[in-house]
């Protein structure tokens, strides 16, 4: 049986956004930022505003909540400066999965503290469901868990 394929990151879009100027505010290396104008998955097409995106995944596991939990771990230490800069250069911060269905679905969800860190911040939250299509070309490179199913 074939695990699904699970992918978090957090990201802060907006206009007034300098993804080196976040870098450098927060101590934090991103996963991939961009500038309006910069291709997007795969070079099919532009990306609309800047971002600065922090993300772990894809991994082949069951353990949704627990890899979003990871993320949020890097980040929490950093949970005012977020909040600041989130108000300061009117960005938005979206706390964001996706995941790729192989044989079986696996249980999405988010731990209460996820949820309150969201909230603290004043992030959205969003899951991303892909059943059965070939979404190859959005998925970055795969790295494999070791978490074993819930």
């Amino acid at each position: 049986m074939a695990l699904p394929e699970i992918w978090s990151e957090f990201v802060l879009v907006g206009d007034r956004l300098e993804p080196e100027y976040i870098t450098e505010r927060l101590g934090l290396s991103p996963s991939r930022g961009g500038r309006v104008g910069d291709p997007i998955i795969a070079g099919k097409g532009k990306r609309l505003t800047n971002a600065w995106i922090l993300s772990i995944g894809p991994e082949r596991s069951y353990a949704l909540d627990e890899q979003i939990d990871r993320l949020v771990a890097q980040l929490k230490p950093k949970t005012g400066e977020i909040a600041r800069l989130r108000v300061d250069l009117e960005v938005e911060a979206r706390l964001y999965c996706a995941v790729y269905v192989a044989d079986e679905t696996p249980e999405i969800r988010f731990s209460p503290g996820a949820v309150a860190w969201a909230g603290e911040i004043g992030a959205s939250v969003g899951v991303d469901l892909y059943i059965g299509a070939d979404e190859a070309y959005l998925r970055p490179p795969l790295r494999i868990s070791g978490s074993p199913p819930h």
